[in-house]
């Protein structure tokens, strides 16, 4: 985005109806797009190996849909840095990529899911920067891992209660009633 700044300075008033200029801006803005998907696919192959590596079968992500909701209130910077963290993206990477190796994605609600005590379900409190501690069960930790703690019980939860299962037993393991 530098290289565009630095053209639109040079070129104050004409950069808006050069057709050269324009075209070279659009190459700029290609070019960072490329980089992003790269970067997006590259992740989704690295969380779908390690999935593999940990003889996994489910990936669990959050739901996106309303992640920005009221990004009109936040302040420019964060706007931008929002848009270009590109969630949806590597999730689509990830999706697709388990798909081809023949793994499940599970999204799950991410609501409260690094301020929830893991252990007993307490809204926790801050301590520290970024460390929660759970009011009730004294439990402390980095919101990080206990948002991914609570999405893997989500998931889990989700997971059992999944079509073609009824108290965590499989319908086709059920005896034969005819035999």
């Amino acid at each position: 985005m530098e290289e565009v700044q630095k053209i639109q300075k040079k070129y104050p008033t004409k950069w808006r109806y050069s057709k050269k200029i324009l075209n070279r801006i659009a190459h700029f803005f290609r070019r960072e797009r490329n980089i992003l998907v790269d970067f997006a696919k590259k992740v989704g192959r690295w969380i779908v190996d390690i999935a593999l590596l940990l003889k996994a079968n489910v990936i669990v992500l959050e739901k996106l849909t309303k992640m920005i909701n009221h990004v009109d209130d936040l302040r420019k910077n964060y706007r931008l840095k929002l848009y270009l963290m590109q969630y949806r993206r590597i999730q689509k990477w990830i999706e697709w990529q388990a798909k081809k190796y023949g793994l499940k994605v599970i999204k799950v609600n991410p609501a409260y899911s690094s301020t929830t005590c893991p252990k007993c379900g307490i809204l926790m409190k801050e301590s520290e920067y970024r460390t929660f501690r759970c009011p009730n069960c004294g439990f402390e930790e980095n919101r990080d891992y206990i948002a991914v703690l609570n999405l893997y019980w989500r998931g889990s939860l989700h997971l059992s209660i999944a079509h073609g299962m009824k108290g965590g037993k499989n319908h086709s393991d059920r005896e034969n009633p005819r035999s």
